[in-house]
């Protein structure tokens, strides 16, 4: 387990865009020395920028976390592909009170062009799989059999494990209003995988900490991210009167 810093002054160039553009988040290999996990990456994107992508050679899960944004894809770069171009999707950060539009998957190869509907933040995620699906939206929902810690302050918001070929993905809302609550962000079932745990708390600080398997206490910050190897078995716990926001980001 390792804990990996956001840095808020991060800026580069991306081609097309006037301004620089802000990635606070930015975990390949060369921190977790994951085989499978290629990357976490989270933007900050300003008001009606636009921003032309490319899924390269691995499948992407983009994931809104914060505002909306309208993406459309392309099964490929080929002038076919740009001749029957998909329609526009407009995703929105999931949240408990509706279901939504709040994630995609490009397969290897996809094309996307991205304009964020006001400031937005966006996660990719990124795996190198065999082959590949069609592009596709996915909707956040509450699960009837979501995950609740004494009837009280857990919930998943979103879930994506069986479309992609390597990675997975889950959003989580934690309240703990009457009481610290303690939860496993990876599952048993996931324990084989490579995992990246992403928080943002409510208070930014003494909201949250993330125990080892071994019990060893990390204290973390919103905007912290914690990778997980194969084997391990953290703990969430989330202080009383505090909140969080979790993104899980696993591949097999």
């Amino acid at each position: 387990m390792k804990l990996i810093k956001a840095d808020h002054d991060r800026r580069l160039e991306i081609a097309g865009v006037p301004n620089l553009v802000r990635r606070p988040v930015d975990i390949d290999q060369a921190q977790t020395g994951f085989a499978n996990l290629r990357s976490l990456r989270i933007y900050r994107f300003d008001a009606d920028s636009v921003i032309h992508g490319h899924a390269e050679e691995d499948e992407v899960l983009i994931v809104v976390m914060a505002g909306s944004i309208e993406l459309t894809m392309n099964q490929n770069n080929s002038a076919d592909s740009q001749e029957q171009s998909s329609r526009p999707f407009t995703l929105s950060v999931a949240n408990d009170s509706h279901s939504n539009p709040c994630a995609a998957y490009l397969p290897p190869h996809a094309v996307y062009r991205l304009i964020p509907r006001g400031d937005a933040e966006v996660a990719y995620a990124r795996a190198t799989p065999a082959g590949g699906r069609p592009p596709q939206v996915f909707n956040s929902k509450i699960p009837s059999n979501q995950v609740r810690v004494d009837d009280a302050g857990v919930a998943v918001l979103f879930e994506e494990a069986t479309y992609p070929q390597r990675l997975r993905l889950r959003l989580v809302q934690i309240k703990a209003t009457q009481h610290e609550i303690s939860v496993p962000p990876i599952a048993e079932l996931e324990n084989t995988c490579e995992g990246l745990v992403h928080l943002r708390t409510a208070p930014t600080e003494q909201a949250a900490t993330m125990l080892s398997t071994d019990a060893r206490a990390t204290p973390l910050e919103s905007w912290d991210t914690v990778s997980v190897t194969p084997g391990d078995h953290p703990t969430l716990r989330v202080a009383m009167g505090s909140s969080a926001f979790v993104l899980v980001v696993l591949a097999t």
